[in-house]
């Protein structure tokens, strides 16, 4: 009976440390690229055209050249910080705003009746199965028209109407909130709007953060939409600005663009190193509940 057991708790340390080396394995494998762009950012740059463990000494004049206005940025239209500024000022708001929508639109279908409503909602998602690159040239000629074109208004605006995906997602999770409570509430006097913000939106607080979280993280990295719609570097987006660095700097200065790239990172890791709790609180809840 005792070698039984010993060689249960062989097969079982066994399969763990295995576990363990594969999950090692693939944190090795995501982690290099970053080290990789991280150590060439702190490089000479007579040293970066090739790959060493570690420079010779630590350097920073990359990111002068980058966070520092210079005769070459000036130029070239070339503004990291300002980047920036355009991104935050499309992506916080839109995401915000979009997102309120979406749960406002989500309580509707999974908590009022209505006459139409799965029609309705069949119609909704229905816009899922249309690929974005479809709608590309008719949001363009609308854009134009209106004189929205090489402003930040096609990268504000639209996102703040919500998405049908997080509805969606939103929707499920509210049929799980009894019915019952929001009764009780009804009967002491309570409105929509105060059950919704009061009540509803408090109680999906995981789930709504989550979804922020992964499209304030899609709005950050957005490069079609901006490439479109933008030319003028004044109104240039952070990814737009960085597909520039590579395509002026890049060859003869690598880290230049690895320190543009390191910088760019950065409020990426701290947004989740702030919320990684309530990011994975939010996924899991998503997943289980409806």
């Amino acid at each position: 009976m005792v070698t039984k057991i010993s060689k249960e708790r062989v097969k079982r340390n066994i399969r763990t440390v295995a576990l363990n080396l594969l999950v090692a394995v693939f944190a090795l494998i995501v982690i290099f690229p970053l080290y990789v762009m991280v150590i060439t950012a702190v490089k000479p740059f007579g040293e970066a055209m090739y790959f060493s463990w570690w420079p010779s000494e630590i350097s920073f004049e990359a990111f002068e050249f980058i966070l520092i206005p210079n005769e070459a940025t000036i130029e070239m239209g070339l503004s990291l910080v300002r980047a920036f500024r355009n991104t935050l000022i499309t992506t916080i708001p839109g995401t915000t705003i979009g997102v309120f929508v979406s749960a406002a639109s989500a309580y509707v279908f999974a908590k009022k009746d209505f006459t139409g409503k799965n029609v309705c909602f069949t119609i909704l998602l229905s816009a899922l199965m249309l690929p974005g690159a479809v709608q590309m040239v008719s949001m363009y000629l609308i854009y134009a028209k209106i004189g929205w074109v090489n402003t930040l208004l096609p990268l504000l605006i639209p996102p703040m109407f919500g998405t049908v995906g997080l509805m969606f997602a939103f929707r499920q999770f509210m049929y799980s909130i009894p019915d019952e409570m929001l009764e009780s509430a009804r009967m002491d006097g309570a409105g929509e709007f105060y059950i919704l913000i009061k009540m509803v939106l408090p109680l999906s607080k995981a789930v709504i953060g989550a979804h922020w979280l992964l499209q304030f993280m899609n709005g950050y990295n957005q490069y079609i939409e901006p490439l479109l719609y933008i030319f003028d570097p004044e109104w240039e987006t952070l990814q737009l600005t960085l597909s520039r660095y590579t395509q002026t700097v890049g060859a003869t200065n690598m880290p230049v663009v690895m320190a543009a790239a390191t910088i760019s990172m950065i409020p990426l890791v701290i947004l989740y190193a702030c919320s990684q709790k309530l990011f994975e609180k939010g996924i899991m809840t998503g997943s289980v509940k409806g």
